[in-house]
């Protein structure tokens, strides 16, 4: 990858769907949210590899909209978020990557102890509007 540093996408519109994806070396786990925050798709894993990112854009693409009107938050603890950040920007979604220091806090905020995958990626996908989320840098 080159020493260019992509700047984080400001979301301006309200999007119609929001999709959190916690990124783990193996797998990845996904849930998505209407604009409302009402489920659509519960968290369920997937393989951080092709196969896998192929699964979430067929899974994405059943939701019947255009790429530009979903917005997918990417938390991770792992340089393995590229892979994914590309893939889904080939495609034309919104996405932002978020530190995974902000869905622990707005874990805690909200009182829930327990840190699982599943939980992380509802995290994730509920912060996207927030007012007090700052992206991160995705270097390339």
């Amino acid at each position: 990858m080159s020493e260019q540093t992509r700047q984080p996408q400001i979301i301006t519109p309200t999007p119609n769907h929001l999709v959190g994806v916690d990124v783990a070396s193996e797998k990845c786990t996904v849930a998505i949210l209407k604009a409302d925050k009402t489920p659509v798709l519960k968290p369920v894993d997937f393989d951080n590899r092709l196969n896998g990112y192929e699964w979430l854009v067929a899974q994405l693409g059943q939701l019947s909209v255009a790429p530009a009107t979903i917005v997918i938050g990417i938390g991770s603890y792992c340089p393995l978020l590229e892979n994914l950040y590309l893939y889904l920007e080939s495609f034309g979604y919104r996405h932002i990557v978020l530190h995974p220091a902000q869905t622990h806090h707005r874990t805690n905020a909200r009182g829930l102890r327990a840190k699982t995958d599943r939980l992380d990626s509802l995290t994730i996908a509920r912060n996207i509007l927030s007012d007090d989320v700052r992206p991160a840098y995705v270097a390339q």
